[in-house]
C-alpha cells in the first residue's frame, strides 16, 4: 500500500509538454544536445497523440519531452509508476519512482557530472595500459562520456516504430583525460543503443 502524498509542482512533469526547440545550458552539453535538438523536433512531429493511460488497463508507456530532455514513462492500470531520462551516449541518465514524490532510483553523481553512475556500457581494456597510477592508466572507454563530464557524440536518435527508441553514437574519450593522447591512434567506439518499452512495463535495453 503506498501513502499518498503532496507532490512538489515544480518536480512533476507535464506529460503532454513537446519542447520544439533547444538552447544549450552549458559547454558540456555540446556534443549531445546539438544532435538531440533534430531529435527532439522530429519525435515532436511523429509523436502519437496524447494517450489517456488512466483510461488504460494494465501496463502502458509514453514517450514524451520536457525541460528540453527526452523522457520515458510506464503506467499501470493508468498510475504513473516509473520514469527514465536519456543522457550522454544514449545512457540513462535518470530513473524515478513517480508515487514516491519522484524519488530517485540511481545514486548521485560523484562531481555533478552526468556520466559516471548511469545506466550505461562501459569497455575496459585490462591488458592495454598507459603511463600513470595503476587503476586509471587502462584504456577506458564509458558509453555516456569521460570523467570531466564531456558526453560522446549523439550522432541520431530514430523512432523506428512506436515502442523502441535508437540512439546512435560514438564515445571517442577516455575516462581519465590524460590518457587521451596515450591512445590517440586507438579506434572510437560506435555504438546502437535500443531501447524497447514492452507490454509488460519492461524497459527492455540492448547495445550493439
Amino acid at each position: 500500500m503506498f501513502i499518498a502524498r503532496k507532490r512538489t509542482p515544480q518536480r512533476h512533469i507535464r506529460e503532454n509538454e513537446v519542447v520544439m526547440t533547444m538552447q544549450q545550458r552549458s559547454r558540456l552539453d555540446l556534443s549531445r544536445r546539438s544532435v538531440l535538438i533534430a531529435g527532439v523536433a522530429a519525435l515532436a512531429n511523429t509523436l502519437p497523440p496524447p494517450i489517456r493511460a488512466e483510461a488504460m488497463g494494465g501496463w502502458s508507456w509514453k514517450l514524451f519531452t520536457y525541460d528540453r530532455e527526452i523522457w520515458q514513462r510506464n503506467y499501470w492500470n493508468g498510475r504513473e509508476e516509473f520514469d527514465f531520462r536519456f543522457g550522454g551516449g544514449g545512457c540513462m541518465a535518470s530513473m524515478r519512482y513517480c508515487p514516491d514524490t519522484y524519488r530517485p532510483l540511481l545514486s548521485p553523481t560523484n562531481r555533478g557530472e552526468e556520466t559516471d553512475r548511469v545506466i550505461q556500457g562501459v569497455l575496459w581494456g585490462l591488458n592495454v595500459a598507459g603511463s600513470g597510477p595503476r587503476r586509471e592508466r587502462r584504456w577506458n572507454v564509458n558509453q555516456a562520456g569521460d570523467g570531466s563530464g564531456r558526453f560522446s557524440h549523439t550522432v541520431a536518435v530514430e523512432r523506428p516504430d512506436t515502442s523502441t527508441t535508437d540512439i546512435w553514437t560514438i564515445a571517442d574519450r577516455q575516462w581519465n583525460q590524460a590518457m587521451n593522447a596515450v591512445f590517440a591512434g586507438s579506434d572510437a567506439v560506435p555504438q546502437l543503443t535500443r531501447y524497447t518499452r514492452l507490454n509488460n512495463g519492461t524497459l527492455e535495453i540492448r547495445r550493439c
